[in-house]
């Protein structure tokens, strides 16, 4: 089970001609405070950023944890959960620009060491089926996985080792090149991915992608922030409860490729205006 992270950050990356005006920060502060009140969120945030990196605007509006004392503040960090897989998609691709990595390579290629383990059918399984969800693996390790792995001792880059070889080592559970959600697939690919950091001489993905992608001094980082905004669940009785700063406030640790990462509005703005170009007509 995927934990649910109520608390909603919105990130709003705006390229605008150089004749246009930006919203006032009144402006869009007041629409935050709306849409927030509006749609019942403990939290929402908003970013507004041109193709230079510049930030044109910033709001945010509501609680870091519902029914307590203490706003949300500028440079708190938000838990983005699934927009990993776009940016592990991307340190791969990286990665390949940079000669260190390629394209169709297959799962007997990326995991080298567990090559003459796995089953037949994963031999033409490249690493363009995993990070398009098309690889034939389930969405998910399994239920048993998410309610033992929190306890594990073992360093993150075994654990995903592991489930690589659990489920390789078995045929597809679904047929290659049809579409299924899987999470898992993402950790697989975090596996590869290990195995290159380790080549590079970084510790694992995590470290790769933060030394790779981004800079941590910025405010990225895998797990829960350490302090400011918390997920919320339903509560036992109703209503929404935060779920604190420890690692049950979000999913196993070893599934960071599929979804851990947070980032300050501002920093995750930045990055993501690398990839726009600025608008040139008037």
């Amino acid at each position: 089970m995927i934990r649910a992270a109520i608390s909603l950050s919105v990130l709003a990356v705006l390229v605008l001609p150089s004749s246009a005006a930006p919203l006032s920060p009144e402006e869009l502060q007041q629409k935050v405070e709306t849409v927030r009140e509006d749609a019942g969120l403990v939290a929402l945030g908003a970013v507004i950023a041109n193709a230079d990196g510049d930030i044109l605007g910033l709001a945010v509006d509501g609680a870091r944890v519902q029914g307590k004392r203490g706003a949300v503040q500028q440079g708190d960090a938000w838990h983005i959960g699934s927009n990993t897989k776009m940016l592990t998609a991307l340190l791969y691709g990286r990665l390949v620009e940079q000669g260190e990595a390629s394209w169709g390579a297959t799962l007997p290629e990326l995991l080298p060491d567990l090559a003459d383990e796995m089953d037949p059918a994963w031999g033409d399984v490249t690493i363009e089926h995993l990070l398009s969800h098309r690889s034939g693996l389930a969405a998910n390790p399994g239920m048993m996985w998410f309610l033992t792995s929190r306890g594990s001792n073992d360093p993150v880059e075994t654990q995903r080792t592991a489930l690589a070889r659990g489920f390789l080592t078995k045929p597809p559970a679904g047929e290659t090149g049809t579409f299924t959600y899987s999470n898992l697939g993402y950790m697989i690919a975090g596996a590869a991915l290990d195995r290159i950091a380790l080549r590079l001489g970084h510790e694992n993905y995590e470290t790769l992608f933060l030394s790779t992608l981004v800079l941590q001094n910025e405010g990225w980082g895998f797990g829960p922030p350490p302090t400011g905004i918390e997920g919320h669940a339903k509560g036992l009785f109703g209503g929404l409860k935060g779920q604190g700063t420890g690692s049950g406030a979000d999913n196993p640790a070893a599934l960071a490729p599929a979804g851990t990462l947070h980032v300050p509005l501002a920093a995750h703005a930045r990055f993501v205006s690398g990839f726009l170009e600025a608008d040139e007509t008037e």
